[in-house]
Order: structure tokens, then sequence, then C-alpha cells
């Protein structure tokens, strides 16, 4: 529905003066909104909250303080939010507590971030989460990962991290359908663990140190039908790379580009099966 549209709720003059200086963008359902896509003041930010409507809340890099952030608890039926390269610090996540229906969080706080990494944990209701280009540590994965059952998880471009996160996924083994840890320093040590995430689908790694050796180790995600290993150029025994592809009989899509993978070991990848996608 329409800005325009038959509204019930009306809004705040904070907010509409939001709206009316192209800070914020509304999207609205049966006579409220839904769904707000906001770089506006703090005030406006804390009116927004409190109408308690909300199911999609887009922050990125808005000029929310942490302070304003705390109204955040009035959206309970949020289930949607990002929050990517604001000042909220990880302290003020504990708001999100009161979001009981939240199911996915894109976030990357750049302070107070293991106070954020608890918060999150506590998350239960939480479903797909993306840290990515954040600064967590190994702790912070563990802190998150150790009472969630998540569906997604993206760790791209977590510099801090190395492969003993990996080992803190294991609880999520039940639940994890989709896992991106491309462009950290994750190598054949982290195989070891992501080769138990028996339940992936979906699986990247790109960028990383992962050699032939660490691909071998992920045979045992027979569901997998999509692996990014764009840009890791340690994959230099292409006959077991080749060995271990072929044993993943449900795989759909192979992303090898920047692999300096020989031309025939191409071929004989493109010869295994009728891919879906396979970029080389």
């Amino acid at each position: 529905m329409s800005y325009s549209a038959m509204r019930e709720v009306e809004l705040p003059r904070t907010v509409q003066n939001e709206i009316d200086a192209g800070r914020l963008t509304l999207h609205w359902g049966d006579g409220v909104p839904l769904k707000a896509y906001f770089e506006g003041a703090d005030e406006a930010f804390v009116d927004l909250c409190k109408l308690g409507t909300l199911i999609e809340l887009n922050l990125d890099s808005s000029a929310v303080t942490s302070a304003a952030f705390a109204a955040v608890a009035w959206s309970t039926r949020l289930e949607a939010l990002s929050l990517q390269f604001t000042s909220v610090s990880g302290d003020a996540f504990r708001a999100l507590r009161s979001c009981t229906n939240l199911q996915t969080l894109v976030c990357n706080p750049a302070q107070e971030v293991t106070e954020a990494a608890t918060a999150i944990g506590s998350l239960v209701s939480l479903r797909d989460l993306n840290i990515e280009a954040g600064s967590w540590c190994d702790l912070d994965v563990r802190l998150i990962c150790e009472k969630l059952r998540l569906r997604s998880l993206s760790l791209a471009q977590c510099s801090q991290l190395s492969d003993e996160s990996a080992a803190a996924l294991l609880p999520l083994v039940p639940s994890l359908e989709s896992f991106s840890a491309s462009d950290t320093s994750f190598g054949d040590d982290a195989c070891r663990f992501i080769g138990k995430l028996d339940h992936s689908i979906k699986l990247g790694l790109g960028g990383t140190a992962v050699t032939a050796v660490g691909v071998a180790q992920l045979r045992s995600l027979v569901q997998l039908r999509s692996l990014r290993l764009i840009g890791c150029t340690n994959l230099n025994d292409a006959d077991s790379f080749i060995d271990t592809i072929a044993a993943l009989t449900n795989l759909e899509s192979l992303f090898i580009d920047g692999c300096a993978m020989p031309r025939s070991a191409v071929l004989k990848l493109s010869r295994l099966r009728k891919w879906k996608l396979l970029s080389a």
C-alpha cells in the first residue's frame, strides 16, 4: 500500500518531517506502516518505534545513536532488522531482547562487539544472521552460536576470525543450511568442522586459504547444492579436488573463478554432471 493510501495510524509530526525531508521511506499494509528505511534523527526514530507496527526496519548507515536505539524495544512485531555501518554500540543491542519475533538480523557494530554477541546469542527466535565485515573474534562467534538454531549465517570479511571459530559452529549442525566465511582467514582446519554441517545446502569459502585437502573434508555434506570457492588460489591438487566434487552428487552450482584451476581440470568438472551453474 502506498504512503497516500488510507491509514489507520496518524504519524507523529517528527516522523512526517523525516518523510518530507527524504530521510524516511515507509511501506504500508492494513493501514499501518510495516516496513521502514530510516536515515533520520533520533527523535523521529523513537516516535516511529513507539508506533509498534513495524515488521521490517533498515537503519544501514543511519545516524541513530545508541541511546535512541533503545526505543527498538517498542517494536515487538519486528521480524527483520538491518543496521550495518551505524554508531549503535554493542551494549545497546540488549534492547533487541524485547523483539521476540526477530528472525533476520544484519549488523556489524564497531564498538562493544562482545556485548553485541552476548545479546544476539539470546535472541532465540533468530534464524538468519549476517554479521559480515564485523570486528568479531572467535569468542564472539561462540557466544552467538551456542544457543541459537540458525538457518543461515554469514561471517564473510570478518578478518579477525581464526579456524577456531569454525568449532563454534557445531551447535548449529541440526539447523544450518547456508554458511559463508568468504574472505576470512579460514583454512583446512576449519573445514574439519564445516564438514560436520551436514544439513548445509549452500557454502561459501571464497578468498580463504582452503586447499584441496580441506575441500576433501566436505565430502560428508551430501545435501550441498552450491559451493563458492572464488579466489581460493591454494587448490593445487586438481585430481583430489575433482574427486571430492564428484562425490558431492547433489551439487548443482560450483564457483571456482580465480582459483587458477588448469583448463583440463575445468573440462573434467564440466563433464561430471549437468550443472545448473559452473563458473570457472
